[in-house]
């Protein structure tokens, strides 16, 4: 199951085997807005045992309050995997986020969909159509519990069906 990643030490992030690992750094962080700040890299990895690798199958998403390094090749992956990174500054104030392009995105689709929504006709076609594909399911599902039930709820769902029918 994917979930969210706060990192909050200092480090680097790398793809390591396809997989994500973070290699942490010692070094104390400074306000970004430090007057000895000059936008280098952080400290090196104290030793390169001291990785925390996380499968990338995992990852939702990544938030990043710790001073860490990365590469184009890894946002080139985070970008394969759909995998946003968002970048909080020394004080948690949000600053920048990477996100993945849109894998399914078509400009043709784009187009025909704005124009269905310009013309009235089209769009009240739609707008009835998704309706009607709406009461169908919830149709089904209530007729899927009916015999599941008992009681006063099935003849509550049974009353509830009889009316969609009846109005539909």
């Amino acid at each position: 199951m994917k979930r969210p990643y706060y990192l909050f030490s200092n480090g680097r992030l790398k793809r390591r085997h396809n997989t994500l690992a973070l290699e942490r750094a010692s070094g104390e962080r400074a306000p970004d807005d430090a007057p000895e700040d000059e936008g280098l890299p952080s400290c090196p990895p104290d030793h390169p045992t001291d990785r925390v690798p996380f499968p990338v199958e995992a990852v939702e998403s990544l938030y990043l309050f710790g001073e860490i390094d990365l590469n184009s090749k890894l946002v080139t992956f985070l970008g394969q995997h759909g995998i946003p990174a968002f970048f909080y500054d020394y004080y948690g104030h949000f600053t920048a986020a990477l996100y993945p392009r849109e894998s399914q995105l078509s400009g043709r689709l784009c187009v025909e969909q704005v124009r269905h929504y310009l013309r009235g006709p089209w769009r009240l076609f739609l707008a009835r159509a998704l309706v009607e594909a709406s009461l169908f399911n919830i149709g089904r599902v209530i007729k899927y519990y009916v015999p599941r039930l008992s009681g006063a709820a099935q003849t509550a769902a049974e009353l509830a069906l009889e009316m969609m029918e009846r109005e539909g």
